[in-house]
């Protein structure tokens, strides 16, 4: 059903799955593509629905050139719609990341970092940080 997101939902995760348990990378980006067209009707559905939005995301993340601009405005909006989701802050910095967008990168780890009630994220977010701040001055020309 085209309107059931859930359903949706955990058959593109299973492709995932098995894509990221393929033998090969010709197959992965296969089951990467079904994911992929079994979210487009669930995103017609309900664009709001952060889950929808990383799923669709992750789906694309074997195209190349990934990710696009695209791509990463997918992800800020699932950042947006459920800031306190420390794995969608991740996979949005790595997009910004790529891009060579390091400060938008960084202030989405940001709030990551203080966070008391998860410390190894908040350790991975500080590490992270870093590791793009450092990105960061090896990017810039030297005057």
């Amino acid at each position: 059903d085209a309107n059931d997101v859930e359903a949706r939902l955990l058959q593109a995760w299973s492709r995932m799955k098995d894509g990221d348990d393929a033998a090969d990378f010709t197959k992965r980006d296969e089951f990467y593509c079904q994911a992929d067209r079994i979210l487009v009707p669930a995103l017609k559905v309900d664009a709001r629905d952060y889950r929808v939005l990383y799923a669709y995301a992750r789906s694309r993340s074997v195209e190349p050139g990934y990710p696009s601009e695209n791509m990463v405005t997918v992800l800020d909006n699932a950042v947006a719609l459920a800031p306190q989701v420390g794995t969608l802050r991740f996979a949005a910095a790595q997009a910004n990341a790529d891009r060579d967008h390091f400060d938008a990168a960084v202030g989405l780890l940001q709030p990551l970092v203080g966070d008391p009630h998860n410390p190894g994220a908040a350790k991975a977010a500080r590490s992270r940080i870093e590791e793009l701040e450092n990105a960061r001055l090896a990017d810039k020309p030297k005057s």
